[in-house]
């Protein structure tokens, strides 16, 4: 099992004619979520690794959405789990 947790999912919201996001507050929540998640796969009995990939960039938005297409970099947290 592999689970990624990518800080643009967290607490963003679309505004008029732009966005609200707070980066490092959406980069702390997804490292919590990572951590919790990994912390139970463990109770459960597996083995887990944990890992970073550093400044990645994602976007939002663009063709086929109502707002404008913007692209941002980020860390994404994940883990694997046996």
């Amino acid at each position: 099992m592999q689970r990624s947790f990518n800080p643009i999912y967290f607490l963003w919201t679309w505004t008029a004619d732009s966005y609200e996001w707070d980066s490092e507050k959406a980069h702390k929540a997804a490292l919590k979520e990572r951590n919790r998640q990994a912390k139970q796969a463990r109770l459960e009995g597996k083995k887990v690794k944990n890992w970073t990939l550093k400044n990645q960039i994602v976007s939002k938005g663009g063709p086929g959405t109502k707002n404008a297409h913007i692209q941002l970099y980020v860390n994404i947290y994940g883990f694997d789990a046996e």
